[in-house]
C-alpha cells in the first residue's frame, strides 16, 4: 500500500522559476503526494501561479502568510503536513521524475529513518549530462554526523524524513538563523536516527544564482552563519571536530572578506569575528593536513578565491 509523502515548498517572490519547479513535482512517478505550498508574503505573481496549480491538481495546497522567512515557512509546512514521510523542495529548484519514488522505496525497503540522494547544481537553465551509478549504501551510526559535511551536505532538499521523528521530538528550523539553518536541523534529526540509506544517483537539482542568501555577498544576513557554528560547537562534536572547525575557519576568513569589502563600518561584526578567531584558533590542531592547507591558502589569498566564487555564480 502506497503511503502519503508530504512535500513542503516555501515560496517568496519566486515567479521566475516557480512554474518549472511545480511542474517537476506534479510529474512525480510516485503519485501519492501532498504538496504544501507556503507563500511567505510574495508580492509578485507567485500566489496566482500557486492558485492555478491548486485548481488543476488537488494534491497541491496553498497557505498564504505574511513574510516571516524561509524557516518559518518550512516549520509551518511541517505542522500542516499529513504524510508519513516528509520532503522539502525550494521554489527555484527541480526534482527528477523518480525523486520521491526512489527515496521512499529505499527508506521502506531498508527500514531507515532517513533517505538521502545525490544533489547537483545548475545555472542559466543549463543542465549538463548527469552520469548516474545506481550505487546505494547503508551508513553506520558512528558516521551519521559526518554525512552533513560530505558531498550530500546539510541540505534539507535531497532528503526524505520520517515525519513522526520530527513531530514527536518537536524538531524545528531555527527561525533566527538565515544561513545553514538546515545543517542545524539535520544534526538534531540525526540524533534520533537508527539507520540511514544513501542513494548516489542525483535526483535533486538546485539552481545556482547570485540572488540566493548564501551567494549574495551584500546580504548582511549571511553573517548569521556565525551563530550556526557557535550552536554546533556548543553541542557534542568530538566525532566531527575536523569538519566543524575546518568549516568554521573557512567561514571566519570569508566573513572578514565580506566585512572589509561590503560592510567596512560594521563594528559589531568586526568585533565578533575577532573574538571568535581568538576563541577557536587553538582548535586548528584538530584539522587534518588537507584541511589545514586549504585554510592557509584561503587565508593568504582570500581575494582571489572569493572573486572565483563570485564568478562561479555569475556575479
Amino acid at each position: 500500500m502506497d503511503e502519503l509523502v508530504s512535500i513542503v515548498i516555501p515560496i517568496y517572490n519566486a515567479e521566475r522559476y516557480l512554474n518549472e519547479c511545480l511542474k517537476s513535482v506534479k510529474l512525480q512517478s510516485y503519485s501519492k503526494i501532498e504538496v504544501i505550498l507556503v507563500n511567505d508574503g510574495s508580492n509578485d505573481k507567485s500566489k496566482s501561479i500557486c492558485e492555478r496549480m491548486c485548481l488543476n491538481d488537488k494534491r497541491f495546497k496553498l497557505y498564504n502568510n505574511t513574510n516571516h522567512g524561509v524557516s518559518y515557512s518550512r516549520n509551518y509546512g511541517i505542522k500542516k503536513s499529513k504524510g508519513k514521510y516528509l520532503c522539502f523542495v525550494d521554489a527555484d529548484d527541480i526534482i527528477a521524475i523518480d525523486y520521491v519514488k526512489e527515496l521512499i522505496s529505499e527508506i521502506r525497503k531498508n527500514k531507515c529513518d532517513l533517505a538521502i540522494c545525490g544533489i547537483v547544481g545548475f545555472k542559466n537553465n543549463i543542465m549538463h549530462n548527469i552520469k548516474q551509478n545506481n550505487k546505494k549504501k547503508l551508513v553506520k551510526k558512528s558516521n551519521f554526523k559526518s554525512i552533513v559535511f560530505s558531498k550530500y551536505g546539510g541540505y534539507l532538499a535531497n532528503k526524505m524524513y520520517v515525519a513522526n521523528i520530527i513531530k514527536d521530538n518537536k524538531l524545528e528550523l531555527n527561525e533566527g538563523i538565515h544561513i545553514s539553518e538546515d545543517l542545524l536541523f539535520n544534526l538534531e534529526y540525526l540524533k534520533f536516527c537508527k539507520s540511514i540509506i544513501i542513494l548516489e544517483n542525483r535526483y535533486y537539482f538546485y539552481r545556482v544564482h547570485s540572488n540566493s542568501s548564501y551567494y549574495n555577498f551584500t546580504n548582511h544576513k549571511w553573517f548569521s552563519v556565525l551563530d550556526t557554528y557557535e550552536i554546533i560547537i556548543d553541542n557534542e562534536i568530538n566525532d566531527i571536530r575536523d569538519d566543524v572547525y575546518y568549516n568554521l575557519f573557512m567561514i571566519l576568513i570569508e566573513a572578514k572578506y565580506r566585512l572589509n569589502n561590503y560592510f567596512p563600518n560594521d563594528a559589531f561584526i568586526k568585533k565578533r569575528i575577532l573574538l571568535m578567531k581568538k576563541k577557536y584558533i587553538k582548535n586548528i590542531k584538530y584539522l587534518c593536513l588537507k584541511h589545514k592547507i586549504k585554510v592557509i591558502i584561503f587565508y593568504i589569498f582570500p581575494k582571489i578565491i572569493m572573486k572565483y566564487k563570485q564568478r562561479k555564480v555569475g556575479e
